[in-house]
């Protein structure tokens, strides 16, 4: 396999991507025979409404999205009944049907009780793009939690749930009921078509039911269905609120970002880390293109086992749109810390600039050289600082961060058709949050289903790829980093404690030096000539110098930084000692990638709390 990924000019545009989700009952006493044309007339009606919504959407944001046509995809359990209705309409529409299984396939097989049964298993099983199957060993005194398992599968795949339902109570573990419950906890929006009563669908929000009087005739009389499938594809509109108008801006500027190289001022930090700490000057990483480091995920991908279209997605579409990210947050990264350290030091500059003249009191030429000086340096921190909040770097840099980290924490789950940690619905939160966890959406929706059989040896592989490529890797970065920012933060510390205990002996020479001036000894005339305006020079540019030191540590806050990296280490050493023993099912084994998830997604948002309230100011 090459190992190459397709970097263009910008960031990538998602491929529109819709799926839905089935969860309903089987054939009998919940779902009579003689319901089963108009159960199937109202899923043919829903899928194609949600085609027509998914073309609108397309071209109303051609913008936004890949130029290609949208993708549809059923994602099923292929139980008789309501998911293998909804699989035969699904196809016949030109679906891509995905199928999820909870157990081996011939295991499964024993579900269906005829041979007739028997032969629409296996001809959904060929006509499914993926087939993916939770191949535990089964259990003949209690199936409900491979069923269960099967189903939030299902619904990590599913933007959309069709519910072919009977409005009854829960019967058991991984039942209609229980799936219907944990689509609406998540927030995916759930089209209910009643068993029992002849009505037309409705919108359930697990309370209230919204009827769709039309949609059995494809039409959308009130609007509520093309607004709610809409609203879960579509990316945040300019015409929304506050938030989403801000969102839809950082989106677009997203895709016009461009590979550029560092700004001048960028290097300011990494000066900073050298003095500080001695972190080497040089990071290849850097510099490095794009598409040099298109083999970045190699190791992890080459150790996976296969499963379809899996690695190909991973580097076409997830390490892509990784890199874009993580080169837009690193730049900006860059740009924005090395600005708030050129903002202190040109101020601490300006203190000594504009001192000098002390040297020169009676000279008005220097007077004014020193004054021009200091003006320019006053004007570039102005500037530096205009152009930082013009360009949003700040906000850019955490918002690409975010994305970056999302979309890297997602590989660690996609091998087990697992859904990573963006909101399926994310219309709470800051602009930042609303289009990152968007745009990471849009990529998972544009994922295959793994094309696997999830048994012992399959689950294994995946633990080691893990373990030895993301836990282990990032373990090691946090505990350097750890002691990288420590150190800095010591060292700053302690040079700016120095500056102020030298500013205190400077004052006591003087005091010292003034008592021996006064005294009218012979020969002291230098004190008032040369120490007095050295003496005053040093005793306000030192103070200048210790203010610009502590400014900077408190914007980078390096010790809640070391600290939240030492803590993030003791997580990860814990995890890498857990995942040495290899899972033993399917449950454990999503359990253990998603502590891993989990515990890169804690570290993010400390951080992004730690920086939110950080963006660049003028010192003072």
């Amino acid at each position: 396999m090459p190992n190459t990924v397709p970097i263009g000019v910008h960031p990538p545009r998602p491929r529109l991507s819709l799926r839905v989700g089935v969860t309903g009952h089987r054939v009998g006493k919940s779902l009579a025979d003689a319901v089963l044309p108009r159960v199937q007339a109202q899923v043919e009606s829903i899928l194609a409404r949600c085609h027509a919504v998914a073309s609108r959407v397309h071209g109303e944001h051609a913008d936004v999205f890949a130029p290609e046509a949208p993708v549809l995809v059923a994602a099923s359990c292929l139980a008789v009944g309501g998911d293998q209705i909804f699989a035969r309409a699904a196809l016949a529409q030109g679906w891509r049907l995905d199928s999820i299984l909870p157990f081996a396939r011939e295991d499964y097989a024993r579900d269906f009780d005829s041979p007739e049964r028997q032969t629409a298993y296996r001809e959904l099983l060929e006509l499914s793009a993926s087939v993916f199957e939770i191949a535990d060993p089964r259990s003949e005194d209690d199936a409900s939690e491979a069923y269960e398992t099967a189903g939030l599968v299902m619904l990590d795949h599913a933007d959309i749930l069709i519910a072919i339902w009977d409005g009854g109570e829960s019967r058991g573990r991984g039942g209609t009921r229980e799936i219907l419950d944990e689509s609406i906890r998540r927030g995916i929006p759930v089209i209910w078509i009643n068993t029992t009563i002849t009505r037309s669908p409705a919108l359930w929000d697990g309370n209230e039911a919204v009827l769709l009087p039309e949609l059995d005739a494809g039409i959308d009389a009130t609007g509520a269905f093309d607004r709610c499938v809409a609203l879960v594809i579509a990316p945040p509109m300019a015409g929304g609120s506050a938030t989403a108008a801000d969102a839809a801006l950082r989106l677009k500027r997203f895709l016009g970002e461009t590979e550029e190289p560092d700004a001048w001022w960028a290097r300011g930090f990494d000066l900073l880390a050298y003095i500080a700490a001695r972190k080497p000057l040089t990071s290849p990483q850097h510099h490095r293109s794009m598409k040099s480091r298109g083999s970045e995920w190699d190791g992890f991908i080459n150790d996976l086992p296969d499963s379809g279209k899996t690695k190909d997605d991973m580097r076409d579409i997830l390490l892509t749109r990784y890199l874009w990210a993580d080169h837009v947050a690193s730049r900006l990264g860059r740009a924005y810390r090395g600005a708030y350290v050129l903002n202190f030091v040109l101020a601490a500059a300006s203190v000594l600039v504009g001192l000098l003249v002390v040297f020169f009191w009676d000279s008005v030429i220097v007077k004014t050289v020193c004054a021009i000086g200091e003006f320019a340096l006053i004007a570039l921190i102005l500037q530096n600082t205009r152009a930082g909040a013009k360009g949003a770097w700040h906000a850019r840099f955490l918002d690409a961060r975010r994305l970056s980290e999302m979309i890297r924490h997602d590989r660690v789950l996609v091998p087990l058709a697992r859904a990573g940690g963006a909101n399926p619905n994310p219309t709470d939160g800051d602009a930042g949050e609303l289009w990152a966890h968007w745009y990471a959406r849009a990529a998972e929706r544009e994922l295959n289903l793994p094309r696997a059989r999830a048994d012992a040896g399959y689950l294994a592989a995946v633990s080691r790829a893990t373990l030895a490529h993301e836990v282990l890797p990032q373990l090691a970065y946090h505990e350097k980093n750890h002691k990288l920012l420590h150190r800095m933060h010591h060292s700053i510390d302690h040079l700016g404690e120095r500056i102020f205990y030298i500013t205190a002996v400077l004052c006591l020479i003087w005091i010292a030096g003034a008592i021996v001036y006064l005294l009218h000894i012979p020969g002291t005339g230098w004190i008032k000539s040369v120490l007095k305006p050295l003496l005053t020079f040093l005793g306000a540019v030192l103070p200048a110098l210790g203010a610009a030191l502590a400014g900077i540590r408190a914007q980078g806050d390096f010790d809640a930084s070391a600290k939240r990296s030492q803590a993030t280490a003791r997580q990860l050493a814990q995890l890498s000692k857990r995942m040495e023993t290899l899972p033993t099912s399917y449950r454990q084994a999503c359990l253990e990638q998603r502590w891993v998830a989990d515990a890169m997604a804690a570290e993010l948002g400390s951080w992004h709390v730690l920086y939110a309230n950080r963006p660049l100011t003028i010192p003072g």
